[in-house]
């Protein structure tokens, strides 16, 4: 991806991709700089990372500061050359690399998992898969422009932020305590939340997930693959209403245990099969009203000394992934949880030049009252 460039197709804002050398635009950029001060690198950083450019380029640069005693690197990609997954197998070598580590060998191509994806889309047994059931319409209304609470400014997609303070050990440790997961613990509060908002038992959720997800009997190595693996899976709950955390919380995870690599199939047989007639795809066509995401806090191995040569900030990914939604969503809405040091940021992100309807800003409340009564809660079994 980092060979190309995008450029506008029509008025529309619709983008085309060309791949290929471009003589007069650099897809990287390299600099040293000089510094006396860590400070200084710090404040440098916000300014270095508006360089990047998807048009004209660069969509990658590379920055070595110097303090004399000891060196710092900085490296900034654009989203559309490299999904968040990729890149933190690529921060994870290219550190190991500065601290003059041993490098993983490669495991396999992006291309071979890509054949086999689509190998696999033609050979599956449609009358094996699980098609979830009807989802429900939500009596959301998107009409009208009235900036809502949390709108961004400039034609930005608008969102809705709740901040808790809740760092990544306590989630840990509560999910502990609930046998679970921090992701099965998010998404059974917003499934509880869901229910008590709307009045529906049934939810759907584009998951997102990613293309190491096991497809039927794959034996692929792709623990350190590097492409465009990050994607969304239908993924339907159904407990009933009123069932209580703890089944809830079971049923969620029965279903994020089948229901992600059913919504893997679905997918696969939605976008890779080749069917003679639309017609045949569409009862594969499953459309939630909300993509789900969770962005876990990285994990890098430090040397005894603890520092740390690359300079990595979940928060400025974060900023730059919702600063440039400037594109119809593919959703009603995007759902998002991430940490922001011992924070727990919880994010409805909407509709381009819409506001955040008063029901989903009351679905962030209840999602959030959930989260921390299942923190306070001391002995959940």
């Amino acid at each position: 991806m980092l060979r190309g460039l995008f450029r506008l197709a029509d008025q529309t804002g619709r983008m085309t991709y060309d791949v290929g050398e471009h003589p007069l635009h650099d897809h990287y950029r390299f600099e040293l700089h000089h510094v006396k001060e860590f400070a200084t690198i710090m404040s440098m950083l916000p300014s270095l990372r508006l360089k990047l450019d998807i048009e004209k380029g660069p969509l990658s640069t590379f920055y070595v500061f110097d303090l004399g005693h000891e060196q710092f690197f900085f490296h900034c990609v654009h989203h559309l050359a490299s999904d968040y997954l990729s890149y933190k197998v690529f921060a994870e070598d290219l550190t190991r690399l500065l601290l003059d580590q041993q490098v993983e060998p490669p495991t396999v191509s992006c291309q071979a998992w890509a054949e086999y994806l689509h190998q696999t889309a033609q050979d599956l047994d449609l009358a094996s898969l699980t098609v979830p059931p009807p989802l429900p319409d939500l009596a959301v209304s998107l009409q009208g422009k009235v900036a809502m609470p949390g709108s961004t400014p400039g034609g930005r997609n608008p969102e809705c932020l709740v901040g808790l303070d809740i760092s990544p050990s306590t989630l840990t440790s509560t999910a502990n305590r609930f046998g679970a997961t921090p992701i099965e613990l998010l998404v059974t509060a917003l499934h509880v939340a869901y229910q008590e908002v709307f009045h529906f038992n049934v939810m759907g959720l584009a998951f997102m997930t990613h293309g190491r997800q096991p497809v039927g009997n794959t034996v692929f190595d792709l623990s350190r693959t590097v492409g465009f693996f990050a994607h969304y899976v239908p993924v339907v709950l159904d407990a009933p209403r009123a069932a209580g955390l703890r089944t809830t919380l079971r049923h969620t995870q029965e279903t994020l245990g089948t229901g992600i690599e059913d919504g893997v199939k679905l997918t696969l047989v939605r976008y890779l099969r080749d069917f003679t007639d639309p017609a045949q795809r569409r009862p594969y066509e499953i459309d939630p009203p909300f993509g789900f995401s969770y962005l876990a806090p990285t994990e890098a191995s430090l040397p005894s000394d603890g520092k740390q040569p690359l300079l990595q900030e979940l928060t400025e990914v974060m900023a730059e992934l919702r600063s440039i939604r400037t594109v119809d969503l593919p959703r009603p809405f995007e759902l998002a949880v991430t940490h922001e040091g011992d924070r727990l940021d919880l994010l409805v992100i909407g509709q381009r030049n819409q506001g955040i309807p008063p029901m989903m800003q009351r679905l962030l409340s209840v999602w959030s009252d959930t989260l921390r009564q299942m923190v306070a809660t001391p002995d959940p079994m």
